[in-house]
């Protein structure tokens, strides 16, 4: 390939955090930015199946972030692209994690990382450190409390360090609706690696936030309607407004004061007492293609930052997600996913135009549309 010398490339990990990836991916082409790569996170990756499959670099030995195996690839993909220095696009945990851990390394090596320093990030990222850091700026948090020896009450119990001190496991929030999840989680899990919070009712949102390097900030909010069990993948949501509102105002206030910059988004509850919060991601979130589907220019932002492309003004829209291959059994019912509020009578009421926007069902990414459609 030719391009100029010293030209700035977008490297992107496929493999992990999936659909956000393919949102971003779908801007970089929207947006006709072609110097970008894709390193694959195996010969399985999905990213295989698409219409991007031609802009995967090379496929990678160790699913797992290896140091010594991502500089080789990286220096290989500088001398092919005649490129200085590669902007790593923050698409998940564990990669933010990895780049934090050996940032001096990496940017001694062209590597430009998006990110805050180590501490800041941890302490958004980190459960009961982003608990703390909303409790004490009298934001509505959900209630703690000692693990106890008898089921009383549904609880979440989340990490409270992304892996354990002890034994280094990477441990998911786990929720425990009855006595005998209850009697599992105690037999199973360190309960030191946990801090247990109250189950908070009601209706589910996701406050979305770029901060900006020059001071810009955008912001944009949707409604959480359904949601794989175990708190996993959002199935379907639609845009909201709660980024106009108070809530908003306060939550991008914490975030000035402590200089964050990037991505994050709060996931908070909303029921007769106000919006609690659940918990904050500083990296694409999964959903990423409802801010596509609103024409908010959101990545344009990042891209914008980084030089890549130039300020973009777009009106905003409403718009819907949806995920069908997320639904266990492939029905649209109540044994399917956890739905919120009036999730499940919403969707099926407006039902062509959340199948208009499945992720997965466009001329790009159909063969994952009918692998998912098929299983």
């Amino acid at each position: 390939m030719n391009s100029k010398p010293h030209t700035k490339f977008i490297v992107i990990f496929s493999g992990f955090n999936q659909r956000a990836v393919v949102a971003f991916l779908r801007t970089l082409e929207m947006r006709k930015i072609d110097n970008y790569f894709i390193l694959a996170s195996c010969d399985s990756d999905p990213i295989l199946n698409t219409t991007y499959q031609h802009k995967v670099f090379k496929i990678r030995k160790n699913k797992n972030l290896d140091k010594i195996e991502l500089i080789k690839l990286i220096n290989e993909a500088k001398k092919h692209y005649n490129s200085g220095s590669m902007l790593i696009a923050p698409t998940t945990e564990a990669l933010n994690r990895f780049l934090l851990k050996y940032r001096e390394e990496l940017e001694n090596n062209g590597w430009i990382i998006p990110l805050v320093d180590k501490s800041t990030y941890e302490t958004i990222s980190d459960k009961r450190l982003f608990w703390n850091l909303c409790q004490n700026k009298k934001l509505l948090v959900p209630q703690t409390f000692p693990c106890f020896q008898k089921f009383e009450h549904p609880y979440v119990a989340k990490p409270n360090n992304y892996q354990s001190t002890t034994s280094g496991i990477i441990y998911s929030p786990i929720l425990v609706h009855n006595k005998k999840e209850h009697s599992n989680f105690i037999n199973t899990y360190p309960k030191t690696d946990f801090t247990f919070y109250e189950y908070v009712k009601g209706r589910s949102y996701y406050l979305l936030f770029y901060f900006g390097k020059f001071g810009n900030i955008k912001k944009f909010s949707q409604e959480n309607l359904a949601q794989q069990f175990e708190g996993k993948s959002i199935i379907a949501a639609i845009s909201s407004t709660i980024h106009k509102e108070n809530i908003c105002t306060q939550y991008e206030t914490l975030f000035k004061e402590i200089n964050y910059h990037g991505f994050v988004m709060v996931e908070l509850r909303k029921n007769h007492t106000g919006y609690y919060m659940i918990e904050a991601n500083p990296r694409f979130w999964g959903p990423s293609q409802l801010l596509i589907n609103c024409n908010t220019a959101f990545f344009e932002e990042f891209l914008y930052d980084y030089g890549f492309l130039k300020k973009c003004y777009q009106k905003e829209l409403n718009g819907s997600y949806f995920w069908s291959g997320g639904l266990k059994g492939r029905t649209l019912d109540e044994t399917s996913c956890v739905f919120y509020g009036n999730g499940l009578s919403y969707i099926k009421s407006r039902i062509e135009d959340f199948k208009k926007n499945d992720i997965y069902s466009k001329s790009d990414t159909i063969h994952i549309y009918e692998s998912e459609k098929n299983n």
